[in-house]
């Protein structure tokens, strides 16, 4: 019996987090965020980005797929971008 106890203490091998985790990660990572007003069919580049919590819009990993896409509509500053605001 104490083996099995034991086996159960010590968990599994496989590494994962925990589900509260999950949770708090959203609000720790960033997305991409307009810098400043981006007009309707402008031409996105980096200086126009910055990249700020939380990470409720497109991960900053992602930055490269952005780049050179047009906009579909007019991005206020600080506004978390996503690729339905883009062509």
């Amino acid at each position: 019996m104490s083996i099995r106890n034991a086996e159960k203490v010590l968990g599994s091998a496989r590494k994962e987090p925990c589900e509260i985790e999950k949770i708090n990660a959203e609000g720790m990572r960033r997305s991409i965020v307009a810098r400043n007003f981006i007009n309707e069919g402008t031409v996105i580049t980096e200086e126009m980005l910055t990249f700020k919590r939380p990470g409720t819009g497109i991960p900053v990993e992602l930055l490269s797929l952005i780049m050179g896409r047009k906009t579909r509509r007019n991005l206020p500053e600080d506004k978390v971008i996503h690729f339905s605001d883009l062509e």
